[in-house]
């Protein structure tokens, strides 16, 4: 599913065809991606993803550019807070490990 995910936002962006932005976006898809799996690994959150995905892909079908727009602010910001609290949970249990 991380995968899966990343092959999306990358498909998006190559759509607008800004080499600039597919090059940033593929640098940050590849940091964390082993925390997107751990991530990917509850079903609400696959579930979450994949219906921001298709918000995400309809309002595009409609042409709605704001809509589209934010709801990939939305995904964005999503993504980032989920991973920094994963992330968080992670640095807990390994230090609670030692």
């Amino acid at each position: 599913m991380a995968e899966r995910d990343a092959s999306l936002d990358e498909s998006l962006t190559a759509l607008i065809g800004n080499e600039t932005l597919i090059h940033e976006l593929n640098s940050v898809n590849e940091r964390p991606l082993v925390f997107s799996m751990i991530d990917f690994g509850s079903a609400d959150r696959i579930e979450s993803a994949c219906v921001q995905h298709r918000d995400i892909l309809e309002r595009i079908a409609a042409v709605d550019i704001n809509g589209a727009r934010t709801a990939i602010h939305t995904n964005v910001e999503d993504s980032q807070n989920i991973g920094q609290a994963r992330f968080k949970v992670a640095l807990a249990r390994g230090y609670a490990a030692l």
